[in-house]
């Protein structure tokens, strides 16, 4: 029984991260949005992000750069989350919401839209205009 326990919990960590992958959306991103480039511009660590129906808390890396946003899940918890890169071009519908302290913006990703995302407007300041949102 000792024995089988590492195989099992890895199997179990692989089936729950593919269907976290599938369910919220980051599965159809990374078919259109893989990031083929190391990250560049200002980092943001342990950040938090809600993709469809599926919330990444304090397990992500996001990179804002002149040309767009990069994106990495944690080690531990990249399988089936290859990093992505989404360009501004492809941010639609940008609304901007209150979470008690936080600031966040909601929007889509593509036109048409492949996913509906929630960030944090600090990873996205100053570049509300390359976004659709004005201040």
């Amino acid at each position: 029984m000792i024995v089988l326990f590492p195989a099992a919990f890895a199997a179990l960590w692989y089936f729950v991260s593919t269907v976290l992958s599938h369910m919220g959306g980051w599965h159809r991103l990374a078919q259109r949005f893989r990031a083929v480039r190391p990250p560049a511009g200002r980092r943001f660590w342990m950040q938090s992000m809600v993709l469809g129906s599926v919330s990444y808390n304090g397990c992500l890396t996001m990179h804002a750069s002149k040309e767009g946003l990069h994106l990495a899940v944690w080690l531990p918890f990249r399988i089936a989350h290859p990093p992505l890169f989404l360009p501004w071009s492809e941010f639609r519908n940008a609304i901007l919401r209150r979470s008690l302290w936080v600031k966040w913006i909601e929007l889509d990703i593509g036109e048409p839209p492949v996913a509906k995302l929630r960030l944090p407007l600090k990873v996205l300041q100053g570049r509300e205009h390359l976004i659709g949102l004005e201040g």
